[in-house]
Protein backbone atom coordinates (compact mmCIF):
# COMPACT_ATOMS: atom_id res chain seq x y z
CA UNK A 1 0.00 0.00 0.00
CA UNK A 2 1.65 2.98 -1.17
CA UNK A 3 2.64 5.63 1.83
CA UNK A 4 2.67 9.07 -0.04
CA UNK A 5 -0.08 10.45 -0.95
CA UNK A 6 1.27 11.17 -4.57
CA UNK A 7 2.42 7.49 -4.60
CA UNK A 8 -1.47 6.99 -4.20
CA UNK A 9 -2.48 9.14 -6.97
CA UNK A 10 0.12 7.17 -9.18
CA UNK A 11 -1.11 3.54 -8.24
CA UNK A 12 -5.00 4.62 -8.86
CA UNK A 13 -3.62 6.28 -12.00
CA UNK A 14 -1.94 3.10 -12.99
CA UNK A 15 -5.01 1.23 -11.83
CA UNK A 16 -7.60 3.02 -14.28
CA UNK A 17 -5.02 2.75 -17.33
CA UNK A 18 -4.97 -0.73 -17.27
CA UNK A 19 -9.11 -0.64 -16.96
CA UNK A 20 -9.12 1.54 -19.56
CA UNK A 21 -7.26 -0.97 -21.83
CA UNK A 22 -8.83 -3.98 -20.57
CA UNK A 23 -11.19 -5.53 -22.32
CA UNK A 24 -14.03 -4.95 -20.37
CA UNK A 25 -14.03 -0.81 -21.22
CA UNK A 26 -15.77 -1.23 -24.25
CA UNK A 27 -18.61 -2.79 -22.63
CA UNK A 28 -18.63 -0.41 -19.52
CA UNK A 29 -18.45 2.34 -22.52
CA UNK A 30 -21.16 1.45 -24.39
CA UNK A 31 -23.17 0.90 -21.52
CA UNK A 32 -22.61 4.05 -20.07
CA UNK A 33 -23.00 6.36 -23.55
CA UNK A 34 -26.45 4.26 -23.54
CA UNK A 35 -27.46 5.50 -20.25
CA UNK A 36 -26.16 8.90 -20.82
CA UNK A 37 -28.32 8.99 -23.60
CA UNK A 38 -31.37 7.55 -21.79
CA UNK A 39 -30.76 10.36 -19.07
CA UNK A 40 -30.08 12.89 -21.69
CA UNK A 41 -33.25 12.06 -23.59
CA UNK A 42 -35.32 12.04 -20.35
CA UNK A 43 -34.26 16.18 -19.41
CA UNK A 44 -35.18 17.01 -23.26
CA UNK A 45 -38.45 15.00 -24.10
CA UNK A 46 -40.33 15.52 -20.84
CA UNK A 47 -42.75 17.58 -21.03
CA UNK A 48 -43.51 19.57 -17.61
CA UNK A 49 -47.04 19.98 -16.80
CA UNK A 50 -46.90 19.38 -12.75
CA UNK A 51 -43.98 19.76 -9.93
CA UNK A 52 -43.89 16.23 -10.28
CA UNK A 53 -43.08 16.07 -12.98
CA UNK A 54 -40.64 19.28 -12.52
CA UNK A 55 -38.71 17.50 -10.20
CA UNK A 56 -38.46 14.75 -12.11
CA UNK A 57 -36.62 16.19 -14.56
CA UNK A 58 -34.27 17.77 -12.05
CA UNK A 59 -33.74 14.30 -10.94
CA UNK A 60 -33.31 13.21 -14.64
CA UNK A 61 -30.84 15.79 -15.02
CA UNK A 62 -28.79 15.23 -11.82
CA UNK A 63 -27.93 11.79 -13.10
CA UNK A 64 -26.93 12.44 -16.21
CA UNK A 65 -24.32 15.95 -15.10
CA UNK A 66 -23.06 13.07 -12.29
CA UNK A 67 -22.41 10.16 -14.91
CA UNK A 68 -20.96 13.18 -16.56
CA UNK A 69 -18.62 13.95 -13.80
CA UNK A 70 -17.87 10.74 -12.34
CA UNK A 71 -16.20 9.94 -16.46
CA UNK A 72 -14.18 13.21 -16.13
CA UNK A 73 -12.88 12.19 -12.98
CA UNK A 74 -11.51 9.43 -13.84
CA UNK A 75 -9.64 11.16 -16.86
CA UNK A 76 -8.34 13.92 -14.58
CA UNK A 77 -7.00 11.27 -12.25
CA UNK A 78 -5.17 9.97 -14.84
CA UNK A 79 -3.94 13.14 -15.97
CA UNK A 80 -2.63 13.69 -11.90
CA UNK A 81 -1.19 10.23 -11.82
CA UNK A 82 0.82 10.83 -15.01
CA UNK A 83 2.29 13.71 -13.70
CA UNK A 84 3.44 12.92 -10.12
CA UNK A 85 5.01 9.95 -12.25
CA UNK A 86 7.22 12.08 -14.53
CA UNK A 87 8.21 14.71 -11.04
Amino acid sequence: MPERPDELIASDAWLLRDWLKSEYFPPFQRLLEDVLEDAQAAVMSRGIGSDEDFYAVLEAKGRYIGLKDVLALVHYRIEQGEKVRRQ
